[in-house]
């Protein structure tokens, strides 16, 4: 199977270590196996149905917590 290694997450709700910061149904950015941007929307002329973009379903997302 192959994988991805740039792929978006989307339509989460990301919880991150500073209390200010909770995006809801935000996207976040993988590349290489790291994050490499997290922000409130998917960038202009992405969307849920584009290859590389996962629907997270409105699941909570912790990005962080393990290095």
């Amino acid at each position: 199977m192959s994988r991805t290694k740039d792929f978006w997450i989307s339509n989460a709700i990301f919880v991150t270590m500073d209390d200010k910061r909770t995006i809801t149904r935000g996207a976040l950015h993988v590349e290489n196996g790291k994050i490499t941007e997290l922000r409130p929307s998917l960038p202009k002329g992405l969307t849920l149905k584009n290859k590389g973009v996962i629907d997270a379903g409105g699941a909570f997302i912790l990005p962080g917590f393990i290095q």
